[in-house]
């Protein structure tokens, strides 16, 4: 959609694929003054700290998130404040994840599955993260990767280095975004370790901090390159008999 000039919010279908379920709806554009006007109060709110920059990315990745809400369901649309941990905070059933890199914004959203409203025994968090390939410094990789981790990055080349490193940190990041939904609590790089193949398909593990889920088994993830950015998607699910009401 495009209006007066703004950049306009689009469908983002090869995001969307990253998940495992069609459910989720992904909305991107390109950060804009413009996009200020539309946010709601409870989101201007937030932007009182931010630099210039900083306010474009938030106030256009707010926008896209109310456009993908509007597409699973427009009851839900609402403004989306910022948490204590500068969090997005979405309406009662919504699973969603914000990321922006370099003023391009993405947001995801899906509705939560739960005992009340839903015949599914498994509800679910989603997560997503968009990492600029070549940002990734040497000093961060050592900072965000476990020993196992660092081994498969040494086995390769610098170019497929840099591009595995971009790859899990992004996975990391979505992993998080979506765990703190089910926890609200800071987890380190290290709690998880991440394994991605050929297709893009990544495996998790814990290294032994104590998670609100088992990696191994309940969560998936996938990431992809586009546009020189590296974007991942991370699903975690679990029995809605262990999932708090909301």
């Amino acid at each position: 959609m495009t209006t007066d000039g703004v950049t306009p919010i689009e469908a983002a279908p090869q995001v969307a694929g990253l998940f495992p379920d069609e459910r989720v709806a992904v909305r991107r554009v390109i950060a804009h003054a413009g996009h200020q006007a539309s946010l709601l109060p409870e989101e201007r709110s937030a932007i009182g700290d931010m630099a210039p920059g900083r306010r474009d990315e938030f106030a256009s990745a707010r926008a896209a998130a109310r456009e993908a809400l509007a597409a699973i369901a427009p009851s839900l649309v609402a403004g989306i404040a910022r948490g204590p941990q500068r969090q997005p905070v979405w309406p009662d059933g919504v699973t969603g994840s914000i990321t922006h890199t370099k003023g391009h914004c993405l947001a995801a959203v899906a509705r939560r599955s739960s005992d009340s409203d839903s015949d599914s025994d498994e509800d679910f968090v989603i997560g997503l993260d968009a990492e600029e390939r070549d940002r990734v410094t040497p000093r961060i990789a050592r900072r965000i990767l476990v020993p196992a981790e660092l081994e498969r990055v040494e086995a390769v080349d610098d170019e497929q280095g840099q591009g595995l490193v971009a790859a899990t940190f992004g996975l990391k990041e979505a992993f998080y975004k979506a765990h703190h939904q089910l926890e609200p609590r800071y987890l380190g790089f290290d709690v998880i370790q991440v394994d991605i193949d050929g297709d893009g398909l990544a495996r998790f593990a814990s290294t032994g901090a104590a998670l609100a889920i088992d990696p191994a088994s309940d969560v998936s993830g996938r990431v992809t390159e586009i546009d020189g950015r590296m974007i991942a998607a991370v699903w975690i699910r679990r029995s809605v008999r262990s999932t708090p009401r909301r």
